[in-house]
């Protein structure tokens, strides 16, 4: 069956990922750098094939392609195992690739209490869960990918926007709105003085 192109990119992409040379510098360095590797340690072979696609992109792309899914069908486990891996870089609280002590400090000091914070209000949310499964789709579509490719920090940042609507959501809930008011009894479903009072007090009140 014959594979369609869907960009002269995809292929070099799933391959860069999946060569056994990613971790080299990744992800604390660029994966250019691990990419680099991998087309170091190519065969003359392996050259040779591509010195004779480089007139077309999309063939080019192909052969890497193939070269991609070739080592992802010998190493399966491995393959998992490093799914896992770029999740964790890509979720990291430092940023990937590393930018110096300042800039990381900032980024784990900034992005590591707002991913917590966010967590939390999507637990908060649970009961929402079919209201806000698109959100969680996008966070699904993304894990997917980077464990299927790669992923640097920065390639996150747009999933960062919910996570910081969450924690705003939950920190507005839990601050603002104190857990004995009518609102936060609304939310819990239930009144507020209801469920402190006797069966005849509340019997009383209910006739008048």
């Amino acid at each position: 069956m014959r594979v369609p192109t869907l960009s002269t990119e995809t292929g070099v992409e799933l391959w860069a990922g999946n060569n056994g040379f990613l971790f080299t510098h990744y992800p604390k360095e660029s994966s250019d750098l691990s990419k680099a590797d991998a087309f170091d340690a190519l065969t003359p072979r392996d050259q040779q094939e591509l010195i004779s696609l480089s007139d077309s992109e999309a063939l080019t792309d192909r052969w890497f392609l193939h070269k991609g899914l070739e080592y992802i069908g010998s190493h399966p486990r491995q393959t998992i195992i490093d799914g896992f891996r770029k999740n964790a870089a890509a979720f990291n609280w430092l940023a990937s690739p590393r930018r110096g002590v300042a800039i990381d400090l900032a980024v784990a000091l900034s992005y590591g209490p707002m991913m917590a914070l966010g967590i939390w209000g999507m637990w908060k949310r649970r009961a929402h869960w079919r209201k806000d499964s698109v959100i969680y789709l996008l966070f699904a579509a993304f894990m997917l990918v980077t464990a299927v490719f790669w992923a640097h920090t920065s390639h996150r940042a747009y999933l960062d926007v919910y996570w910081i609507v969450f924690a705003s959501g939950a920190l507005a809930e839990g601050v603002l709105v104190p857990r004995d008011s009518p609102a936060s009894a609304k939310r819990r479903g239930s009144s507020p003085d209801s469920s402190s009072a006797s069966p005849q007090e509340f019997r009383s009140s209910v006739r008048g």
